[in-house]
């Protein structure tokens, strides 16, 4: 090691890979960045503009072939083996998981974990967790 390095590696840190077949130098683990607030809100804007011009004229919109949400679900930070209770209530009751953010909420009514969350974030893709 280099003069002032400790032994023993941080904890939470992703260590370099170690030297590869041909003997190249570890390459620096790389996080993605990704906000997960942050998807094409115009994608639904356009969507929620032709509802209301539908509604306007008296008719009614043809259904949409696409969610305009999935684009926002986040699979690389998904984990489904912590235990399946609500991250707010400790409830194993109604458990849904956002798939946007990977935390588990209590859901099925106004007023749950899930719909506040839902609110609060923009995250509207949640699945139910079989408990």
């Amino acid at each position: 090691g280099m003069p002032g390095e400790s032994a023993a590696p941080s904890v939470g840190v992703k260590r370099e890979r170690p030297d590869d077949a041909e003997g190249n130098a570890p390459q620096p683990a790389r996080e993605e960045e990704y906000d997960v607030d942050d998807f094409d809100e115009e994608v639904l804007d356009k969507v929620l503009d032709k509802a209301e011009e539908a509604a306007k004229a008296g008719g009614r919109m043809a259904p949409q072939r696409f969610c305009p949400y999935l684009d926002s679900i986040n699979r690389h930070i998904l984990d489904f083996d912590f235990e399946k209770v609500c991250s707010v209530s400790n409830s194993h009751l109604n458990v849904y998981v956002c798939l946007v953010c990977g935390k588990y909420f209590q859901g099925r009514a106004r007023g749950s974990a899930a719909y506040f969350h839902s609110l609060e974030h923009n995250h509207h893709v949640f699945m139910k967790l079989d408990t």
